[in-house]
């Protein structure tokens, strides 16, 4: 179908004539969808584009909280099978957040962590976490690496930690 002259407007126009000519274009299947945006007038198309890019996150918002946005455009046009599969992810990413910002050590922070699944929960989680949180989580990370890789290096070559710290004090 071809859009109505009304409906695509030769110059920028408001947020609800905008959102009309999005509806219109996400009807028409995908060939005439593209015809119908490569007919729209140059200034149109480009105010087309802004109005769909996503909006930048505001400052300070957390990657959880822009998770949670999209997860907000995405729930209503989703089957209700994948609905419930997205309500439960956020159930347990909740929970997850609940637990991680209840624990009672940095120890516990980085299991819990650990236990989240994908980097993008993790990272998700670790934005969640005050500063200074994150800056002791990262210490604490760094030194597990530290104590990891001597532990390798001392099987490897058969030195034992407890020789080093003895002859270390020594």
């Amino acid at each position: 179908p071809k859009l109505r002259p009304a409906a695509a407007p030769a110059a920028p126009c408001s947020e609800r004539e905008m959102e009309r000519l999005v509806q219109q274009i996400r009807a028409m299947p995908g060939p005439e969808r593209r015809a119908a945006v490569a007919a729209l007038p140059e200034a149109t198309r480009q105010h087309l584009k802004r109005h769909l890019q996503p909006a930048p996150p505001a400052p300070g918002a957390s990657r959880l909280r822009t998770l949670l946005d999209k997860f907000l455009e995405i729930l209503p046009a989703a089957s209700i099978d994948k609905r419930r599969e997205l309500l439960e992810g956020v159930r347990t990413l909740h929970a997850l957040q609940c637990a991680v910002l209840a624990a009672n050590s940095v120890v516990e922070i980085a299991d819990l962590l650990r236990e989240a699944g994908t980097s993008e929960r993790r990272r998700a989680l670790l934005e969640s976490l005050p500063p200074e949180t994150q800056e002791a989580l990262q210490e604490h990370l760094l030194a597990q690496r530290r104590t990891a890789a001597f532990d390798c290096r001392a099987v490897a070559t058969g030195v034992s930690q407890e020789f080093v710290v003895s002859t270390a004090s020594d």
